[in-house]
């Protein structure tokens, strides 16, 4: 390898010899992987190479890759060919050169994931934010331990809504409930508290008991 130099006036001046030697691309076979890495095959020769930081799919048994030999090792740099077959899964494998995980930084005007059948993803933490987000599905499916919403203003159309828990609480300082036709409530004990006044209007009223009826009060009004 050979490094040129050119002056200011733009006049070539003699190459000087680097010190580093010429790095070799060889491509081979993986064979297996152990403690010290990974077992490939070159021409007969056995090597043991690193994955380079780049070579982002990782090679497994059977494939075909592309190495570089330099004199700081072998290192993997492409995963060339795999042979077909069952359970030939590509994992994107994201070490360093410690073994230990990198973080990811996607940067794109726009972003696409197209799947013929599935996304999984899987972590200790999901974090999305967008100034807009749109979820569209036949079928939205939510399971956890805990769901906290926080928002300033939440608005929900359903054509039916079925709510089932062992205990719910609402809290707010101002509730309105606009039913068109009917309300229909049903427990085996309900009790009213209203601090002030409460007022019940109706064009008839009826309240249907199967034994008593009772009303108690400083003054009773009626009529």
């Amino acid at each position: 390898m050979v490094i040129s130099k050119e002056t200011k006036a733009g006049m070539a001046v003699k190459p000087e010899a680097s010190s580093v030697p010429d790095a070799v691309r060889v491509t081979g076979h993986v064979e297996g992987w152990s403690v010290e890495g990974y077992r490939v095959t070159v021409d007969g020769r056995a090597l043991v190479a690193e994955q380079a930081v780049s070579c982002l799919v990782e090679p497994v048994e059977g494939d075909t890759v592309a190495l570089l030999e330099t004199d700081q090792g072998v290192f993997i740099t492409d995963v060339l060919r795999r042979p077909a077959g069952p359970n030939r899964t590509l994992h994107l494998n994201l070490n360093g050169a410690d073994g230990v995980q990198q973080p990811v930084t996607l940067s794109a005007e726009s972003l696409s994931i197209e799947t013929k059948t599935d996304i999984k993803a899987r972590g200790r933490r999901l974090s999305f934010r967008f100034d807009d987000m749109a979820f569209a599905a036949h079928k939205l499916t939510v399971v956890g331990d805990k769901l906290l919403q926080i928002l300033r203003e939440a608005t929900s159309f359903a054509k039916k809504t079925i709510a089932a828990s062992e205990t719910t609480a609402t809290v707010a300082r101002i509730r309105t409930d606009q039913i068109a036709e009917i309300d229909q409530v049903r427990a085996g004990m309900r009790t009213s508290e209203t601090e002030s006044v409460s007022v019940d209007r109706a064009g008839a009223a009826m309240i249907v008991a199967r034994d008593d009826v009772r009303v108690d009060g400083k003054r009773i009004s009626m009529g």
